[in-house]
């Protein structure tokens, strides 16, 4: 039998698959991408990390539905993503990634079909952020204001 050496205090700790509890998480979107079946539906994920508390660096992975024959699901992913961005003071994106490393609170419930599985069933914002504004006619050659960053802390972290 071929030799294997192991040590356990130089692996990384196990992690806990089990579901959340209900209820807010402090959190941001760690990633995301679109996923387009076959059939011709295409979801938007987004992957949501919880940043303080008890759960922090916990994970959970959300779908919404962008196309699809179904019109309902379209919908109500349309809605979902747009409390998303409003959440976040945002009016729209171009990029997925753009929703990136922005807190926000996740409510977080089982699905219908297995409470063994969590959900993201509502976002809000995390603090006090303005509402999403009407998007300002811009001319070609203008740029967005960048915002202000306050002294390399994270917002969560003030």
């Amino acid at each position: 039998m071929p030799g294997f050496t192991f040590n356990c205090n130089e692996a990384p700790e196990p992690q806990d698959f089990s579901p959340l509890e209900p209820g807010e998480y402090p959190a941001m979107i760690i990633d995301s991408g679109i996923d387009e079946k076959k059939n011709g539906t295409e979801q938007v994920w987004l992957q949501y990390e919880v940043i303080d508390g008890a759960s922090k660096g916990r994970k959970i992975r959300h779908w919404y539905t962008v196309k699809c024959a179904n019109e309902q699901a379209v919908e109500i992913g349309l809605r979902q993503l747009r409390n998303v961005c409003e959440s976040m003071g945002l009016a729209g994106i171009t990029q997925t990634e753009e929703l990136h490393d922005k807190p926000l609170v996740i409510v977080v419930g089982f699905r219908k079909d297995d409470k063994e599985r969590n959900e993201v069933k509502n976002v809000k914002p995390f603090g006090s952020v303005p509402p999403a504004a009407e998007p300002a006619a811009q001319s070609p050659q203008s740029e967005p204001a960048a915002r202000p960053k306050s002294a390399g802390k994270k917002p969560w972290e003030n």
